[in-house]
């Protein structure tokens, strides 16, 4: 969702900038992350507004301007953007915080019962094991249910 709102407010400043833009041969220095993000976003998100936006910028800014945005060269895409829609899972701390934040807003009373360690931090989330939730009656996982005569 943050990622977006983030994508929502680079296209209102790419409206609000729009005469500027069109006056410019090459993209202005002060929306270069902005443009480029866009670009990057709309291979990623189901926006076809957000295609026909890329196709005009490219059109503009030409072709090399578009595989460097989509490359990201030089760091120039908003980091928040390209983490939030990123496949990479989220680090186990950024996870662990978001479950204690919404463990305290619905007074639920949950802490972690393995606290991550420093070295811990940057590592992404483990993957579930399968037993984190048990079988189903009707999955055919447990024990067998016999039908009642």
């Amino acid at each position: 969702v943050e990622a977006y709102e983030i994508v929502q407010l680079s296209c209102e400043l790419l409206s609000e900038r729009i005469n500027l833009i069109t006056q410019s041969k090459e993209c202005p220095a002060d929306m270069l992350s902005t443009v480029a993000t866009i670009i990057w976003a709309s291979s990623i998100v189901d926006i076809p507004e957000l295609i026909e936006v890329r196709k005009q910028l490219r059109y503009k800014f030409g072709a090399a301007f578009d595989e460097m945005a989509m490359r990201n060269v030089d760091g120039i895409l908003n980091e928040r953007v390209t983490s939030k829609l990123s496949v990479q899972p989220p680090a186990a701390y950024r996870v662990q915080t978001y479950l204690e934040k919404i463990s305290d807003e619905h007074q639920v009373g949950w802490k972690p019962t393995v606290p991550l360690q420093a070295k811990d931090i940057s590592q992404p989330m483990a993957a579930p094991i399968g037993k984190d939730v048990a079988e189903g009656a009707g999955s055919g996982l447990g024990a067998p249910v016999l039908p009642t005569i």
